[in-house]
């Protein structure tokens, strides 16, 4: 369900377990929102709201859109961040255009690989992780690099 796509109130997505980054209940709330894993299903987790897609419609990177949405949250005075940090080698531009090959030979669409890990790469990787039983979090990283190998 971690994709911009499924839209859930915060209500609905506290009834699924999802829970503040320090193990609290999340606001009740009846804002929709969807649950994002930029770096997949061990890394950081966010609620993205209608802010979050305003920001897309100006810059189509998710991680660009978290960022700015992260500073106006410091600067409405929102305390930081905090999460593990993922330990796994990041991939170059020739390593995701790999993964498009790769994806598209086995019947995973992902348009014309240009090396860039967009909505149609992140959809294909959530396709191909469905057919394998794999955590479907459409995450393009270094684990996907070597399953495809």
């Amino acid at each position: 369900m971690a994709n911009l796509n499924t839209k859930k109130t915060v209500n609905e997505w506290q009834a699924l377990g999802v829970r503040t980054a320090d193990d609290k209940d999340l606001p009740t709330s009846d804002m929709r929102a969807s649950l994002m894993l930029p770096m997949g299903y061990s890394g950081p987790a966010f609620l993205a709201y209608r802010n979050f897609r305003a920001i897309l419609n100006w810059n189509r990177s998710i991680l660009y859109a978290l960022s700015v949405g992260h500073l106006s949250d410091r600067l409405a005075g929102t305390p930081q961040l905090f999460a593990t940090p993922i330990k796994e080698p990041s991939l170059s531009r020739d390593d995701i255009t790999h993964i498009q090959t790769m994806l598209n030979q086995l019947g995973f669409d992902t348009g014309e690989p240009d090396g860039i890990s967009g909505p149609k790469t992140r959809n294909a990787t959530r396709d191909y992780q469905r057919a394998n039983n794999l955590p479907i979090d459409g995450y393009v990283g270094y684990q996907l690099f070597q399953q495809l190998q």
